[in-house]
């Protein structure tokens, strides 16, 4: 009796024994051959019970062992992980968590965590965990933190609720940091922005040269009528006339030059120049201009700002920003700061622009504390005629041509802007070696006269007799030719009979460029000056390989043409 209760206790009261009811499950499984003593049997139970005791400390180990490792796991995983309440106050994270958000794990779970969220993201974190609580699962979203060291972090954040064992709500959350990728898709954006921009530049560059041919023939004529006219005229009040006639036509003549350096369709003469003696020039012609409620100051931080460029166009650039950057202040009253610096561009650097190269650039940063532009705004900046000004008050051609200026000069621009927080122009141009002397101008002289014959052929009736008319007042024999098939027979009559040939590249039937390589072929000394309003076909660069002598842009004034004749002529004559 007393051997049935112990067994009864043993089977029926697990408290007591946590493997009891095992060994009352394996009791009844083990069949018995023959009946065993009392005491044998419960040796028998007893070595069962302490090896099923043994199996679950091994168990309770191996679990214990299992949960170090999937904690050591958590804490140093590249994703930051971290526990939530349902209110955003911190309650666990791993130490990759605390790394990610740049502070100490004890100063985290003290605060809150929308305390670290950017101001931006504070609205979307808690739309999150309303989101998390209601609709359940896992949810995403994007968010930026600020650290302490002033940087600005993204994450991607992933969240799921659950409860714990007092069946409390809680987030699970894990972040992934962003930065880079999101770095990289703005470099993508923005180089696609300029790829696109750079299109823009190049369908409206190439309307552009197309008005900017028959535009100049026009003004060649006005101007050159008007220039004889002032020589002619002796009347005070109609030569002043006459004058305002030709300042209104090299004025047109300026804005085609505008029009062609924005599409990148003309060369101007470059040499090495002093950027912040450009910048202190501008300065120098602003400073009158602008309302004293603008103050404005000039800084250079280098002494190594020699750039290779066209110094008008250049100007033009300073002048052009500066004076955008003074009308978005104009009411408001404001600072502009016009500053030169060197920086050095590698592969590592943040490339400002697709064609950029790696080497010693100058920067050029104009300043404004202005009214500031939408990223809307800000993104069509440099389009053609795109502008934000009353009418009558802006073209919007004025970024357009420092925008094609810097990239034909092989530099890039960028603009950075908020709305009430002003505008930042950047400028960067390949630096050159300062250049040893400086080259003084020669004091003004009369245009230089001749006695040569010269053979002159254009398409334009009235550019022909102009031109006759011109050079014939500069002393010069002249025979004229209304295309180039004209102009060839008229040569090939007597090839000895002329001196020089003027020619327009763009004709029906021959261009100027096949009638100079005709000509050449016969006679290879033979001086040739070749005018041209705009053509994509021919530069100054293959006009010199053929073996013209001079290239000139339309509309030509009277003492440029004189002395680019004089230059081909006495030259063939000094090499013969």
């Amino acid at each position: 009796m007393g051997e049935r209760r112990k067994r009864s206790r043993l089977t029926t009261s697990p408290h007591r024994n946590p493997t009891a009811l095992l060994l009352k499950d394996c009791t009844r499984a083990t069949p018995s051959a023959t009946p065993q003593q009392p005491e044998e049997e419960a040796a028998v139970l007893k070595a069962e019970v302490q090896d099923l005791e043994q199996e679950v400390r091994n168990l309770q180990s191996a679990n214990k062992q299992l949960r170090e490792e999937v904690h050591e796991l958590m804490e140093f995983s590249p994703v930051g992980y971290l526990t939530l309440s349902a209110a955003g106050g911190i309650e666990s994270l791993n130490r990759t968590a605390a790394a990610l958000l740049g502070r100490e794990r004890q100063l985290l779970r003290t605060h809150p965590f929308p305390a670290f969220v950017a101001e931006d993201s504070v609205s979307a974190f808690f739309s999150h965990l309303a989101k998390v609580q209601r609709e359940g699962g896992k949810q995403a979203m994007e968010i930026t933190i600020n650290r302490p060291d002033k940087s600005v972090v993204h994450f991607i954040m992933e969240s799921k609720a659950s409860r714990d064992r007092h069946h409390r709500l809680r987030i699970r959350s894990s972040i992934v940091d962003v930065t880079e990728r999101k770095r990289l898709e703005e470099e993508r954006r923005r180089l696609e922005e300029q790829l696109s921009q750079a299109h823009k530049m190049e369908a409206i560059g190439t309307l552009a040269g197309g008005i900017a041919h028959d535009f100049n023939n026009i003004l060649a004529a006005i101007v050159g009528y008007a220039e004889m006219l002032t020589e002619e005229v002796t009347d005070p009040v109609l030569r002043r006339k006459v004058e305002r006639v030709l300042k209104a036509g090299l004025r047109g003549k300026d804005l085609v030059r505008q029009i062609l350096a924005f599409s990148r369709k003309s060369e101007g003469e470059r040499k090495a120049v002093s950027l912040t003696h450009l910048v202190e020039e501008a300065h120098g012609l602003l400073r009158a201009s602008l309302p004293s409620s603008i103050k404005m100051q000039c800084i250079s931080t280098t002494t190594e700002d020699y750039v290779c460029a066209d110094p008008a166009q250049l100007q033009q650039v300073v002048l052009n920003l500066a004076t955008n950057a003074a009308d978005a202040m104009q009411e408001t009253g404001g600072e502009l700061t016009l500053e030169c610096s060197s920086v050095a561009v590698d592969a590592k650097s943040r490339v400002l622009d697709p064609g950029m190269r790696p080497g010693a650039y100058v920067k050029l940063s104009v300043k404004d504390t202005g009214t500031g532009m939408t990223e809307s705004v800000r993104q069509k900046a440099f389009d053609p005629f795109f502008t934000t000004k009353a009418k009558g008050k802006g073209t919007g051609m004025g970024l357009a041509v420092v925008y094609g200026v810097v990239k034909n000069h092989g530099g890039a621009i960028t603009v950075h802007s908020t709305v009430g927080g002003g505008s930042i122009f950047e400028v960067l141009l390949p630096r050159v070696a300062k250049p040893e002397k400086t080259e003084e101008k020669s004091p003004a002289s009369p245009a230089p006269k001749g006695t040569e014959h010269i053979l002159l052929a254009d398409d334009e009736e009235p550019l022909v007799q102009m031109g006759k008319a011109m050079l014939e007042t500069l002393g010069y024999d002249v025979t004229v030719a209304r295309d180039g098939r004209e102009a060839w027979n008229l040569f090939t009559r007597d090839p000895s009979q002329f001196d020089a040939v003027i020619t327009d590249q763009t004709m029906p039937d021959m261009t100027g460029v096949v009638l100079a390589q005709k000509v050449l072929a016969v006679r290879k000394d033979m001086p040739i000056i070749l005018c041209t309003g705009y053509s994509e076909a021919v530069s100054a660069e293959k006009a010199k390989e053929v073996g013209i002598a001079a290239f000139v842009m339309k509309p030509v004034v009277k003492k440029e043409l004189a002395e680019t004749i004089r230059k081909v002529l006495d030259s063939r004559k000094a090499e013969a």
